[in-house]
């Protein structure tokens, strides 16, 4: 019988933390934080094309964004090399870069996440990377309004760890 209660507290005490997590996410959401995307959205890569801006543009724009509920524990920039890299509380990283545009007039910028943990299947901080992403995304439009956006898969490497 002890069995049984404790299976029953058990299984209540998880369909709570996945009710709340389902919560939060729908917020975030329907507050514009975040979009939307497909689980494997960490494994692309974001390729914005814009009018020509000055690069510190952009810096000064996340500087000035709300990016709290990210957990960010850094953003360092490389303003000679037009560089950002960020990295966040669940031990993921990403980088934001200009790339060599051919076009007249029309800077490029690259943004992808360079490392982060999984365990069974599931991207830890995922959230939060998704947040970072979609304000990226919204800085860009902020300063051009007709900037393009194409996403490619990366290819990647992975370690697994046995024990």
């Amino acid at each position: 019988m002890t069995w049984v209660i404790v299976i029953l507290l058990s299984a209540a005490i998880i369909g709570i933390a996945v009710a709340v997590g389902m919560n939060k996410r729908k917020g975030l959401i329907e507050s514009g934080r975040m979009i939307a995307r497909p689980n494997n959205f960490i494994e692309t890569k974001e390729i914005f094309s814009l009018q020509s801006i000055d690069f510190m543009q952009i810096v000064e724009a996340l500087q000035k964004t709300d990016l709290s509920d990210v957990r960010l524990t850094g953003m360092k920039y490389n303003a000679a090399e037009k560089r950002v890299n960020f990295s966040g509380s669940y031990g993921w990283t990403a980088i934001l870069y200009a790339l060599q545009s051919d076009e007249p007039g029309i800077d490029k910028y690259n943004f992808n996440f360079t490392h982060w943990n999984s365990r069974n299947s599931v991207h830890q901080g995922a959230v939060e990377m998704n947040i970072l992403l979609t304000q990226i995304e919204k800085i860009f439009v902020s300063l051009d309004p007709n900037t393009k956006v194409n996403t490619e898969r990366m290819t990647l490497t992975t370690k697994t760890k046995f024990f």
